[in-house]
């Protein structure tokens, strides 16, 4: 069952969309930094009706396990859909059920807070399913940029 979503973009130029979307459209910033000293890449923009994230294709791809190439050059992957669950191992196991093939075995990721696997809908769209860690389980880095962005 889906918890919650939000929309993720994979970025070539990280700190160049993270100005954009902060000082052009002037979303208020929920996480993250325009060069982030722990190299994360990651940042996370208050919408309306949610959020929307972005992420650096040099850091979300290989994390993965999914090619990147150089800034500029085209990706395999510029969005993808990411779904909050409960469970990332039930639900796995019930996609598989229904015929979902998986990109990404169920994989534990520490430094973004995380455990998540990936597949893709029928016309090739990258998607992410996810549960949250308790912080307890975050990386000691996590949890220091959680400290610093609360503070914010």
């Amino acid at each position: 069952m889906i918890r919650s979503f939000h929309r993720r973009l994979i970025v070539a130029d990280f700190e160049g969309c993270f100005r954009f979307y902060r000082d052009v459209l002037g979303l208020r910033v929920t996480w993250g930094e325009e060069v982030d000293g722990s190299a994360s890449g990651y940042a996370s923009f208050e919408i309306p009706d949610g959020s929307l994230s972005i992420n650096d294709q040099k850091i979300f791809a290989p994390g993965v396990g999914f090619e990147t190439r150089e800034p500029g050059e085209t990706v395999k992957d510029r969005a993808a859909l990411i779904f909050e669950v409960a469970s990332v191992d039930a639900e796995t196991e019930r996609l598989r059920a229904l015929g979902a093939a998986f990109e990404t075995q169920t994989t534990t990721y520490p430094g973004w807070g995380i455990r998540a696997a990936h597949l893709r809908d029928p016309d090739g769209n990258l998607i992410e399913i996810n549960e949250l860690l308790p912080p307890k389980e975050w990386s000691q880095d996590l949890r220091e940029q959680q400290e610093r962005f609360q503070r914010s």
